[in-house]
């Protein structure tokens, strides 16, 4: 932690030998996330009024483009949220009405997802990818929630590892990375067996007298199969 001083600044030294994040705290509401690389001497310049929203970053490039990246998100949250004020202002709306505010939301939102995912691809160098890649909109939900979205999770993970394999941050990807693809395995499974037929083929054999004995005409029966060769 830091005071504050009587002219306003402050001073906060820390001793890394990785990029690590920090997170700039003003009361228990508003922060200030930024990225420090080893070396770096950060100046912020910002209010108390508008401590998170409106603030002015030197010496960190990996920390403007978090703020970039948050400030585009805020953009996107204020869209979706004037499209719900539409629909709770308009209990009695029209099904076609609807259908046209779901579409725009859908088409922000997948905006939005595009943004990220280029985000991530041109500075998947840094680990201000991993900060896109946890983002969430202000409903609580993922900006990079779909199936599709595991293989970049796993991408940038074997990226940064090449670069930063002792970082904390993509130890920890790394380990969310492996579990959401052990979870898309395993629900597809799931959906296969759920899929397949749940009925036993017929099986035909002859029996020691020479009979042909059909698997279902003995339904009800303990059957014991033995098979050799």
């Amino acid at each position: 932690s830091s005071k504050i001083k009587e002219d306003g600044s402050f001073i906060l030294k820390d001793r890394i030998h990785l990029p690590t994040f920090y997170n700039l705290h003003l009361g228990d509401q508003k922060i200030i996330p930024i990225l420090i690389q080893p070396g770096e001497s950060a100046g912020l310049t910002t209010s108390a009024d508008a401590f998170s929203s409106a603030y002015e970053i030197s010496g960190s490039p990996e920390s403007l483009l978090i703020r970039d990246l948050n400030r585009k998100l805020a953009a996107t949250d204020r869209s979706l949220d004037s499209l719900r004020a539409i629909l709770n202002n308009n209990p009695g709306i029209s099904d076609e009405d609807l259908a046209e505010l779901q579409s725009a939301s859908e088409k922000i939102i997948e905006s939005q997802r595009r943004y990220s995912i280029r985000f991530v691809i041109e500075n998947m160098h840094s680990l201000v990818s991993i900060y896109a890649l946890y983002q969430k909109f202000n409903t609580g939900e993922f900006v990079l929630s779909s199936n599709k979205d595991i293989q970049l999770l796993k991408i940038t993970a074997a990226s940064l590892d090449t670069i930063y394999p002792e970082s904390e941050f993509v130890v920890s990807l790394k380990r969310d990375a492996e579990n959401m693809v052990n979870a898309y395995k395993n629900q597809k499974l799931k959906t296969f067996l759920e899929a397949a037929p749940v009925s036993i083929p017929e099986i035909s054999l002859p029996d020691p007298e020479g009979d042909t004995l059909h698997l279902s005409a003995l339904l009800g029966n303990v059957v014991i199969l033995s098979f050799w060769a």
